[in-house]
């Protein structure tokens, strides 16, 4: 064994000793030769101007390979535009193999750039600058490159016809040329890539894997991996003379939150309203001329998994999204063509549900549409809509919506909401709610209904305001714009049952405000209705299977065709309350009472605020016709001294 290791350290020695007498030979008697013939090679290639004058050679720099360093190399552009640079390095190697040199070949294995710029430029006539090298490609005088290593260089690239920009650094790029076909490993920081009106790749740290060929005019690139911060994906396809794309873009297990925040700042200015995280897959083409008018289409079509969503100014919130869809930026290739479709889509808002399909048109002003089934907890629904007047919103709400018109990320959604075309059949169960500063409890223990637009259509309801009880069918219009405060009245149309109705309970309707004083009478509803009540309150008056049709609009409530069993008799009326000054009201009725206790009457109605005659002092059964007159000053206090009664 010791003999064995001897024997190879022998061997070690022999190497490095012959190594070691073969750059002092070649430093000796071929330095000048290699430095000369390297000038010669480059200056019979060239038709421009080239700084080559501080040369050495240098063995070990970058050993294995014996190199020619210059210092400060530098090459001017083509002739014809303004003699700027095209290549300057302050260190630029060539470096040969030594058996090459020996055998006097100077094939040059790596050209090594470091700290350099590399400037390329098109003129308006698309002609490059580069065009520098002479078309005589004899052996002798044809370079052969096999590789180039560019280290801490800047890029700049630069084409006026389709306004392109680049200027990357280069921290280091390893280019194997190999005839026609390049591989290319690229470590960079962009700076700049702007094609036509946009900046793609700005201040970003990029890598670069791939493998390139090159026919005619044409470029392939052949499955290469692009990394743009932590976004990777696989790039293939053909660049034509420069500006005609066709290229395939595969994205596999990122995260769409990244690839947002990397996106260009137009695309993040629309992303800006909300916080989007999902896995995401894609699988992309592009096709067509870059130019400074035009631009390529886009078409992709792509995965979502496990995803959430986030309105920033509305806490509005969806989980566990997953969806497949399609994005192309349609047949004029830009923002207002883009059509984004959404297919299998299905999210959790917090405890509900929401799936369907939709599509979004136009990016400089989204338009939706949609159709969607979804379940919502209204405890959640009740924090979108900040200035809502319910409060305290409980209860589930099924719905299945069409729906088409703008939307929007911010206060602007309302009036998209209200102007847009929308159909939804919906379903309520087991809501509660405040409604301003009312006492009142409301709940909806059922509700069927149909939303068309602005008009509800309710089919079928059971809901209570505190201890009064409704059944409700008919319509609600301007329902919804009023919740979002675009209008100021709701209209109510349809048939009214209740079992129980306790008037004075539901009159504190009238002290609901938003802190401001407010009338009597409430402005915000108008009603047209047809009752059915069986049995009706009001302080000592009670009635029983009232029947007949109940109008309201403009603070005017009326009373028509009443029929109802009260005071142990039958009453027929009809009546009209009005407020004519603030918080004070006007009551004029017409009542026909048959058969009526009498005493029972004076009871109800409190001796009709008179102490003349009392209901102890009365008995017996009376038919009469009345004409009432009755006023209340504010606060609800009856004013007997404007009181008026006819009667036969």
């Amino acid at each position: 064994m010791r003999k064995l290791f001897k024997l190879f350290l022998y061997f070690v020695s022999v190497v490095i000793t012959i190594v070691a007498f073969t750059s002092i030979i070649i430093a000796v008697f071929y330095s000048d030769n290699i430095k000369q013939s390297v000038v010669r090679s480059i200056q019979s290639n060239l038709n421009s101007k080239a700084n080559l004058s501080d040369l050495e050679l240098t063995l070990w720099e970058h050993f294995p390979y014996a190199s020619v360093k210059f210092n400060d190399f530098l090459v001017y552009e083509e002739e014809g535009f303004n003699n700027d640079t095209l290549l300057y390095a302050k260190e630029a190697f060539c470096d040969f193999n030594f058996l090459d040199i020996i055998s006097k070949k100077y094939t040059i294995n790596r050209i090594y750039i470091w700290k350099g710029v590399v400037n390329v430029k098109y003129d308006k006539e698309n002609n490059p600058n580069y065009s520098i090298f002479k078309t005589d490609n004899s052996d002798n005088k044809k370079i052969l490159i096999k590789q180039v290593v560019l280290i801490n260089t800047r890029v700049i690239y630069s084409k006026l016809v389709n306004n392109t920009t680049i200027n990357w650094n280069v921290s280091e790029a390893v280019i194997k040329l190999n005839e026609k076909k390049i591989t290319v490993n690229a470590e960079i920081f962009s700076n700049q890539l702007f094609i036509g009106k946009m900046d793609y790749v700005n201040n970003k740290k990029c890598s670069f894997w791939g493998e390139l060929t090159i026919a005619e005019d044409t470029l392939h690139i052949h499955n290469s991996r692009v990394l743009i911060e932590d976004v990777l994906a696989t790039v293939s396809g053909s660049i034509i003379q420069n500006n005609k794309v066709d290229l395939n873009i595969i994205g596999e297990k990122q995260q769409l939150n990244t690839i947002i925040s990397h996106m260009p700042e137009k695309f993040n200015k629309i992303c800006a309203p909300f916080i989007a995280e999902a896995g995401f897959d894609c699988n992309a083409t592009i096709k067509g001329i870059i130019s400074k008018t035009s631009n390529p289409f886009f078409n992709m079509d792509f995965k979502i998994s496990n995803g959430a969503f986030e309105i920033k100014k509305v806490p509005f919130i969806l989980t566990h999204i997953n969806a497949t869809g399609n994005i192309n930026n349609g047949k004029n290739a830009n923002f207002q063509s883009t059509v984004i479709k959404f297919h299998d889509f299905n999210a959790k808002p917090k405890n509900g549900n929401l799936a369907g399909n939709f599509t979004i048109t136009n990016l400089n002003n989204y338009f939706l549409s949609a159709k969607l089934t979804s379940v919502w907890d209204l405890s959640e629904v009740n924090h979108y809509f900040e200035d809502s007047p319910f409060f305290d919103l409980t209860g589930r709400l099924t719905a299945t919506t069409n729906y088409k018109g703008n939307l929007s990320f911010d206060k602007k959604n309302s009036d998209y909401f209200i102007d847009a075309q929308h159909n939804s059949e919906i379903n309520f169960l087991n809501v509660n709610f405040k409604y301003l500063n009312s006492p009142l409890n409301f709940n909806i223990s059922s509700a069927n209904c149909s939303l068309n637009n602005d008009i509800i259509n309710i089919r079928n309801s059971s809901l209570n305001i505190s201890e009064s009880d409704f059944a409700f069918t008919g319509e609600l219009e301007s329902f919804i714009p009023y919740v979002l405060q675009k209008t100021n009245k709701i209209y109510v149309r349809g048939d009214l049952i209740s079992s129980k109705m306790l008037f004075n309970e539901l009159m504190t309707i009238k002290d609901i405000s938003k802190g401001e004083s407010t009338s009597s009478l409430p402005k915000w509803i108008s009603v047209d209705i047809n009752s059915y009540i069986t049995d009706f309150r009001f302080d000592n008056f009670n009635a029983s299977n009232i029947n007949g049709k109940i109008q309201y609009n403009n603070q005017v409530l009326k009373g028509v065709d009443l029929i109802a069993n009260s005071l142990e008799g039958h009453l027929h009326a009809g009546f009209i309350l009005t407020e004519p000054t603030k918080n004070y009201l006007v009551l004029k009725a017409d009542l026909e009472f048959d058969k009526i206790n009498i005493r029972k009457s004076f009871e109800s109605f409190q001796n009709f605020n008179q102490d003349f005659i009392h209901q102890n002092e009365l008995n017996g059964v009376g038919t009469a016709e009345l004409d009432i007159e009755a006023h209340w000053k504010p606060s609800f206090i009856f004013n007997d001294k404007k009181l008026k009664i006819k009667s036969h």
